[in-house]
């Protein structure tokens, strides 16, 4: 994970994919976990590397396979991976969306912290790349996604480098509820039955930086709006 140079060398990708891959099909999941966790580091640098794209159509299905465990760590390893891949557009349509919810909110409520934040980065992507439609917006309902993002945000610090993408999330999850689908029940409406679980959205909007005020501010103004 530390060796940029290695994340960033084309080469050198081209000839760990082929391992790793045979790696994630293996029967044992502690070692398709570690596999998970290498592409991971590989794929972290995803922007810069092609290779890592090529691959995508080969190594997607063997990460949702993964997805399937009932492991939060094993799903912890291949959620990460995905976060990073999903950072390319055209990796993100392909993505089954629907199918991935439930075990990302799975590592967003029991997972370690940084696994949260991978599973919400991959929330994120996910919501940025694709459209929602009445499955998945009751997938993200029924899931208990929303509460457990804020959640996540109420456990960082408002210096944290990774805490306007976790509210970025959020202010996806707004774009498409305001754009409206057949539910009559919007999505923040579990937020509404808790109003205390607000309170991590209200302090970025009273003490965090300019560019997280006002994510803050565009969730809470849809929040009023919808409940």
């Amino acid at each position: 994970k530390d060796r940029k140079d290695v994340r960033q060398s084309p080469p050198l990708v081209a000839e760990l994919i082929a391992p790793l891959h045979k790696l994630l099909i293996a029967k044992n999941e502690q070692v398709s976990m570690y596999a998970a966790q290498c592409l991971a580091a590989l794929s972290d640098s995803i922007v810069h590397n092609p290779e890592v794209v090529k691959a995508a159509s080969e190594i997607l299905p063997l990460l949702f396979k993964l997805c399937t465990s009932t492991n939060v760590q094993v799903l912890e390893q291949a959620i990460s991976a995905l976060a990073n891949l999903l950072q390319n557009e055209k990796i993100s349509k392909r993505e089954p969306t629907a199918d991935i919810i439930q075990p990302l909110t799975h590592v967003l409520k029991e997972g370690t912290p940084e696994g949260r934040r991978q599973a919400a980065r991959a929330l994120s992507r996910i919501l940025q790349w694709n459209s929602i439609d009445d499955i998945i917006f009751e997938k993200i309902q029924h899931s208990g996604a929303v509460p457990a993002v804020v959640s996540l945000l109420g456990t960082m610090k408002l210096e944290d480098i990774d805490l306007a993408e976790v509210l970025e999330t959020l202010v996806f999850l707004a774009r498409h509820n305001k754009a409206g689908t057949n539910s009559n029940r919007p999505i923040w409406s579990v937020l509404g039955e808790a109003p205390q679980t607000i309170t991590p959205i209200i302090d970025c909007l009273a003490k965090g930086p300019p560019l997280v005020k006002d994510s803050a501010i565009h969730i809470l103004s849809i929040l009023h709006r919808d409940l």
